[in-house]
This record gives C-alpha cells, sequence and structure tokens, in this order.
C-alpha cells in the first residue's frame, strides 16, 4: 500500500473550502471533510516466481555445419630482387590478349602478383579497369582451388577494341591452367646430385 502525497491531499482540502464559502451567503456554515482518502495509487505488481523479466533475445541460430572458406589474400611483388627473378627465371606464355611471366616462390605460401599494361592497351581509365578484373579473377580462382606460391608478373598486348570481362576471365583461366602444367613438370623432375670422384 502506498501514501498519497501531501501536496495532493492539501489541495483537495483547498478546493473544498473554497466550494463551502462560495455556496454561503452571509451565514457561517461548516462542513466536514474527511481527512481520510483512498489511495489513487495502484498496488505494486509483484512478478511471478516464473516469470522472466521482459528484454529483447536474439534469435538463436543453429551452429553452421562444414569447414570454414580458406580465405588468403593475394600478395603484390613490390621488391626489386623479385623483377629480376622474374627476368632471369621467369618462364613466358603468349596468349592472344596477355602474357605472364612466371617462376616458383618456395619462400611464400600464396601467389604474387604485378602487373605490366602499357599505353598501347587504351586510356589509363581502361588499363585501371584490366587490372581490377585480373585482381577479381584472379581471387575467383584462389577461392575455387588455391594458387600456387609462385611470382606472377602479367600484361597486355595491344588492342584495338577492350577486352570485356569474359574475355579477360577466358585468358587468365587459359595461363593459370599452363602455369600450373609446367609447375608440376618441374616438379616432377628428379633432383640430380653432383658426381663426387673417388681416388683410388
Amino acid at each position: 500500500m502506498c501514501d498519497e502525497s501531501p501536496i495532493t491531499a492539501l489541495h483537495q482540502i483547498v478546493s473544498t473550502w473554497h466550494c463551502i464559502r462560495s455556496g454561503s451567503r452571509g451565514g457561517r456554515r461548516e462542513a466536514y471533510i474527511s481527512t481520510q482518502y483512498s489511495p489513487t495509487c495502484e498496488k505494486a505488481r509483484v512478478p511471478l516466481t516464473h516469470e522472466h523479466p521482459r528484454r529483447a533475445r536474439r534469435t538463436q541460430e543453429p551452429p553452421r555445419q562444414g569447414p570454414r572458406p580458406t580465405l588468403r589474400l593475394i600478395g603484390r611483388v613490390r621488391e626489386h630482387h623479385a623483377f629480376v627473378r622474374l627476368g632471369r627465371e621467369g618462364t613466358r606464355i603468349r596468349r592472344s590478349a596477355l602474357w605472364c611471366s612466371w617462376c616458383p616462390d618456395p619462400d611464400s605460401t600464396a601467389t604474387s602478383v604485378a602487373f605490366a599494361i602499357g599505353r598501347a592497351y587504351g586510356p589509363a581509365v581502361a588499363r585501371n579497369r584490366l587490372r581490377r578484373r585480373l585482381r577479381s579473377i584472379l581471387r575467383e580462382l584462389d577461392r575455387t582451388e588455391l594458387l600456387p606460391p609462385i611470382l606472377l608478373l602479367i600484361g597486355s598486348r595491344p588492342q584495338q577494341i577492350e577486352l570485356t570481362f569474359d574475355q579477360v576471365r577466358h585468358e587468365m583461366v587459359a595461363l593459370i591452367q599452363q602455369i600450373r602444367s609446367q609447375l608440376a613438370q618441374v616438379e616432377s623432375r628428379p633432383v640430380q646430385l653432383p658426381a663426387h670422384g673417388f681416388r683410388a
């Protein structure tokens, strides 16, 4: 049970007194004012023992099944010695629209890429668009099947008409297939140890 505010009770008494005075003319009248008042506030609501407080709940999702996808970033060729290796040890592959030079990179676990797209391909807008498409295609191929750890330099041949995305993807898929085939041949070669002569 909660008590009514003293200010509220005082307002009720004053308003009743004004009503009595306005209704009396000349004579003095007395009125009985009850000092007891009924509580206007409601009883405090006590929650049940089995009732939980209301609050926002997140929908519980079932755990995902299966292995998580492997995320690997394709690096960029930045060091000078890497470009020197590509120039000396790189294997060149030519296509109708693209070419590449690659060499194994045993010190890395991912593919490192650089681009050699000259002005003969087209204006700067077209060259930047080709680089973005090549990066997107390489990420897609790496998600499908991890690319080998190699240094890769990709270039373009002069084109009268800018290549479409499908044409670039077709050329890039063919280059990667040839790289995998050549890399498998290199790895399958037996290691030849130097022969040591023995003196009698």
